[in-house]
């Protein structure tokens, strides 16, 4: 991604139970301009996602409360159409397939660097 590349206007939602995941993406994505919401569970982030309209959700899979799979499926159930991007840091076979089953639209292992994460949220939103 460019250094000059923006996500200004972007609404995101990023899920993830780790503190300091939630502390690095959200610097990293609010750098370039994004708006990022924060949930640490699938829980917070159906109601998050039911009050406020959202471009991007970038969904930690294993979470504990409710994992990511179930998060994605309700968000998709409560219409949500836009771009949910998988984040984990299980390889095992079949993940991807399985985050694609539940309604992710993109697949990332994690450890993810800056320009990854940010590769991967403009692609989604390019779609």
């Amino acid at each position: 991604m460019a250094a000059n590349s923006s996500l200004s206007g972007v609404r995101l939602l990023l899920v993830d139970d780790s503190a300091d995941n939630q502390r690095l993406f959200e610097r990293i994505l609010a750098s370039v301009g994004a708006q990022v919401d924060v949930a640490e569970n699938g829980v917070v982030a159906i109601a998050r996602s039911q009050s406020i309209r959202y471009d991007v959700i970038i969904m930690d899979i294993r979470m504990p409360m409710m994992d990511g799979y179930e998060a994605t499926r309700r968000i998709r159930a409560q219409g949500f159409t836009g771009p949910i991007l998988a984040l984990t840091a299980h390889a095992n076979p079949g993940e991807e397939e399985r985050c694609r089953a539940a309604g992710c639209s993109g697949f990332y292992l994690k450890p993810i660097n800056r320009a990854s994460l940010l590769k991967a949220v403009t692609d989604a939103l390019t779609k």
